[in-house]
């Protein structure tokens, strides 16, 4: 009988472990949505992104980056090149022209106020990149301001994809920053 006691314990203990780790990491004031050309740039319900846990299989290649992350949001997307319009930003000393179809925001909305907050923008604060083999970001910078060098963006400038392609938009809120990434589905 004490066996079976022990293994109950156990079990439950096991239960509750499994259960802490699985916590959906979602912000209950605000909805985040996935931007750009795939969205028309408009929140609308086809990309409003979906609140996980850090442990969801679809960002297990980020685990380590999301362990203490208290918001964290995925879309799967679909970015193309073949929209008319590019946007030219310099990487790694090199001129890359980059097709508007691989532009990518996040935003978070308030829906009670309707505010919305484009992650990269001014409002949003700076914008940390999860994923620079994938993802271009542009520096976080005053286009005014004595910082600024030309072809490496500003506060308003869009990230991109380095190549078309499927992927899984990642929003994570860690601390006081905000994160977005792309991992590429296969």
């Amino acid at each position: 009988m004490k066996k079976f006691g022990f293994l109950a314990i156990l079990f439950i203990g096991l239960i509750t472990l499994s259960a802490c780790g699985a916590r959906i990491l979602e912000d209950e004031d605000h909805e985040y949505y996935a931007m750009g050309e795939f969205s028309e740039w408009t929140p609308a319900e086809g990309n409003l992104m979906e609140a996980i846990a850090n442990n969801d299989d679809r960002v297990s290649s980020l685990s380590s980056e999301l362990s203490d992350a208290t918001y964290l949001y995925v879309l799967e997307i679909t970015l193309t090149d073949d929209e008319g319009w590019s946007n030219t930003f310099t990487v790694d000393g090199v001129e890359v022209e980059f097709n508007g179809g691989q532009a990518v925001k996040a935003m978070r909305l308030d829906p009670e106020e309707d505010i919305q907050v484009w992650m990269p923008s001014r409002e949003s604060g700076e914008v940390h990149n999860l994923t620079p083999d994938t993802l271009f970001m542009p520096n976080y910078v005053d286009p005014e301001g004595a910082d600024f060098e030309e072809g490496l963006g500003d506060w308003n400038s869009d990230p991109f994809a380095f190549e078309p392609g499927t992927y899984i938009l990642v929003y994570a809120r860690i601390g006081n920053q905000n994160h977005i990434g792309l991992i590429p589905v296969e």
